[in-house]
């Protein structure tokens, strides 16, 4: 038997007994099909997928014969060496490693399975820690370097991004354990890795100041600093100051500022001297500039200290119309930075405070504004109800203002989408958008809102063009949370068209932006998108790694809409793994928040979810109840995203029980379904992707009903084998 080794990271290098497979690495066309083998392998793969692959832009009939061609060279490399492993049928290509076959990947893969796991939060124990290390070791450079192919630009992602988190835990683990010098060879690496990533530098930095090294701890973050500086024209984060631990930083002034001025504030008026007052007012002003100084630079924590130490001068001032004019004007500014730190609690309480304060002004234009903003809190507190009287209120106050009206309808609006309330959600938004006409920064919101309401009726083509609106009304320079939302929001839409390419690189562009801006909420929002992405795409273990990362991150942020989110793609993935305890647990973490008011615009989708529980468990009736309620859920809300993949559940079931003429009936049902959403596409060419972007799409398209052998027609959006005896094995619907 031949011992066979195969490396993709790094330039491709296989060796057979040791010595190096020569004809096979002198094609680059060979390399390149046993890299897409490696990363395909034990998968039944269609011909003309493989040739579409290799071939993009050639015509199918020439596609195949280049494959044919190619695939005979491959019999042929090393005297037939990896033939064992190659699987053809007239119409399908299958390769498996071959007995004594060792591949760096999937190595890699199985040392970093830990990964995939919702455990993320916890420590990690040192026997995954050493897994993790020689996982690391195995990571030569980007997967498959010497390729250049647009199928290899997603899994050379994801591989790098698993081995950075690998190194994250690297770093984090030895220095839960006590082992800072081992974790500082691991940080060393991971900014050789992701020289921009903070992380790294951040613990560069800690590390060296743990193990009383300051010198290489100043040389750490003025390295950083340089180079945010001069390859990018931005400031460091300010969190990698505070790990500087400089005795000149804006915390330790401010704090220094209120422990000598603050008791003099306390004093009663009487008892003080002019100049307490006026200093108070100077302190006001320096901690004003400095907030905005902060803000710009994107140092969250301290434009937040600045703000409160503000407030906090401001309340013990002359209760003077001019000081709580300049209390209600700070407190309305430092809401913005609540947000983006998600500190849910505080920004309630400071926009509560702001309202009072505008009470007592009699300012009924301001009164309406922080009603909109408290409005925006409720809603991701998942406080719909609560957010929809805000909203109303909002409304009401803005009297005649026509932007005011306008933002509380565009609020009433995705307050009902959150809902599920589609048709009235819609009619809002376009009521706000009719007002906003001249006024492009408000617009660009309003057509995001429409993109979302367009994309759960199913209506995929006019979900693009708003996505496309308003993101050509949102400058690049500076990067803004706006235009990673819109690039997400646009992403989403590309992944229901089946434009898997153009929806990978904006996800990608929005993630960009959403660590530089730094807003933790979007960073949740975005992996979750991601997530949907690769699981749609049948990448299994990228949309585990992402929705695992994103449930994390959201949980952090008490990001209901996002936990839900989250939680289906890893409901679903455990469902295409056929494991029903994984299944049982996300069902269970999902139960209580579609419960909520955030959660109801997921409830057909946690149903059907809990349908496929019953089919791995073999209760047929308990999964047909789950997916009949399911559309009555879809019938209520007017949702069309899931409708397909629904009815197209309820006929397998019905298949599997042998009523097959009603089975009959609602794949006809599921497949003018489909067609009704196709037919809103104008473009002939867009509308062929959508239709057959996945093999469920295909298949209905192609108007077959029942299938009378064992076949499988497999993707993220539904897996199904249905057979005269076997009946269901499982489905998965369309995430």
């Amino acid at each position: 038997m031949s011992w066979l080794r195969i490396r993709c990271f790094g330039q491709l290098d296989v060796t057979v007994n040791g010595a190096p497979l020569h004809d096979l690495l002198r094609s680059p066309t060979l390399r390149a099909l046993l890299g897409y083998f490696v990363l395909h392998r034990d998968h039944v793969l269609t011909r003309w997928q493989v040739a579409g692959a290799f071939w993009p832009e050639v015509e199918d009939a020439q596609a195949r014969r280049a494959l044919n061609t190619l695939l005979w060279r491959f019999r042929q490399v090393g005297d037939g060496c990896l033939t064992p492993g190659l699987h053809l049928t007239r119409h399908t290509v299958r390769w498996s490693p071959p007995p004594g076959c060792w591949i760096d990947v999937a190595a890699f893969e199985d040392l970093t399975l830990w990964l995939e796991e919702p455990t993320l939060r916890q420590a990690a124990p040192e026997d995954v820690l050493l897994d993790l290390q020689q996982a690391v070791q195995l990571y030569r450079g980007p997967l498959l370097a010497d390729v250049e192919a647009e199928w290899c630009a997603a899994p050379r992602a994801f591989y790098h991004e698993r081995y950075v988190l690998a190194l994250e835990w690297l770093v984090t683990g030895y220095e839960q354990i006590g082992q800072p010098e081992t974790a500082l060879v691991w940080a060393h690496r991971l900014v050789e890795a992701e020289p921009y990533q903070e992380s790294g530098h951040r613990a560069l930095v800690r590390l060296n100041l743990a193990l009383n090294r300051p010198a290489k701890a100043q040389a750490a973050y003025r390295r950083y600093a340089h180079l945010w500086q001069e390859e990018l024209g931005l400031p460091p984060a300010d969190l990698i100051r505070q790990e500087e631990g400089t005795a000149s930083s804006a915390s330790s002034v401010l704090n220094a500022v209120q422990d000598h001025l603050m008791p003099l504030l306390a004093l009663s008026q009487n008892r003080r001297a002019p100049e307490i007052e006026a200093f108070g007012r100077r302190v006001v002003q320096a901690a004003e500039c400095l907030a905005e100084e902060a803000e710009s630079a994107g140092q969250w924590a301290v434009a937040r200290q600045a703000y409160e130490m503000a407030w906090a001068v401001l309340l013990h001032l002359a209760p003077d119309p001019e000081c709580r004019q300049r209390e209600l004007t700070l407190r309305l500014r430092g809401d913005r930075v609540y947000d983006l730190m998600a500190c849910r609690l505080a920004q309630r309480e400071n926009l509560c405070r702001a309202f009072r304060i505008a009470q007592d002004l009699n300012d009924t234009a301001v009164q309406s504004e922080v009603c909109a903003r408290l409005c925006w809190v409720a809603q991701r507190e998942g406080k719909l109800n609560e957010a929809v009287k805000w909203a109303q209120a909002a409304l009401t106050l803005a009297g005649d203002e026509r932007r005011l009206r306008a933002q509380a309808l565009r609020l009433l609006g995705s307050s009902y989408d959150l809902q599920g309330q589609y048709a009235a959600a819609c009619d809002y938004h376009e009521r706000a958008l009719a007002l906003d006409e001249g006024y492009p920064e408000w617009q660009r919101l309003d057509h995001l809102n429409l993109c979302s309401v367009y994309t759960f009726m199913g209506a995929d083509w006019s979900a693009r063009e708003h996505a496309q609106v308003a993101l050509s009304l949102i400058p690049e320079r500076p990067p803004s949370p706006i235009r990673a939302l819109a690039l997400g929001n646009l992403a989403n839409v590309e992944r229901a068209l089946g434009d898997y390419e153009a929806a990978i690189r904006h996800v990608r562009q929005a993630q960009a932006i959403a660590e530089m801006v730094g807003a933790q909420e979007l960073r949740a929002w975005l992996a979750g998108r991601a997530a949907h992405l690769y699981a749609q795409m049948g990448e299994i273990a990228h949309a585990r790694l992402w929705a695992t990362r994103a449930w994390n991150v959201s949980a952090e942020a008490h990001n209901l809409t996002a936990q839900v989110e989250v939680g289906l793609v890893l409901g679903y993935t455990a469902c295409l793994q056929e494991d029903s305890a994984a299944v049982r647990h996300w069902c269970e973490q999902l139960e209580p928040l579609q419960a909520l008011e955030g959660g109801r615009r997921y409830r057909a989708a946690v149903l059907i979810l809990k349908a496929h529980l019953h089919l791995l468990e073999g209760q047929h009736a308990l999964a047909e109840e789950a997916v009949v309620q399911a559309l009555a859920e879809l019938e209520r809300s007017e949702e069309g995203r899931r409708r397909v993949a629904c009815l197209v559940l309820l006929a397998l079931i019905e298949h599997g029980a042998g009523y097959h003429l009603a089975a009959e009936r609602h794949f006809a049902e599921a497949r003018a379904a489909l067609l009704e959403r196709a037919n809103r596409i104008p473009d002939p060419m867009a509308r062929n992707r959508f239709c057959t972007a996945t093999p469920l799409r295909r298949f209905l398209s192609a108007g077959q009903f029942v299938i009378a052998d064992v076949e499988r027609v497999e993707d993220g959006e539904l897996l199904v084998a249905v057979g005269r005896r076997v009946g269901i094995t499982r489905a998965v619907e369309e995430v």
